[in-house]
């Protein structure tokens, strides 16, 4: 389940370069895009802060550090399939 949260983070977020926006973004909308329980996606989302992957509040999610959080689950930054996707 964590893999599938930083890739969502990197994707929504273009590699780190944009602030994702909760009102946009819920916990409840990203744990349906990967289909995880809201709770689970809090939970891992506090871990990636605790590691200072990345940044969070109630207006926005920042990814800090997009390499690390690549390395993470062993990905490859200048895939195609991390550009944003337009949904």
């Amino acid at each position: 389940m964590r893999d599938r949260l930083a890739i969502l983070l990197l994707k929504k977020s273009d590699q780190g370069k944009d602030v994702i926006n909760r009102e946009e973004n819920s916990i409840q909308q990203l744990a349906a895009h990967i289909a995880a329980n809201p709770v689970v996606v809090s939970r891992i989302l506090g871990e990636l802060r605790e590691a200072g992957l990345v940044e969070s509040n109630r207006q926005e999610i920042v990814v800090l550090q997009p390499d690390k959080l690549a390395n993470l689950v062993s990905l490859d930054l200048d895939q195609p399939e991390l550009k944003p996707s337009k949904d």
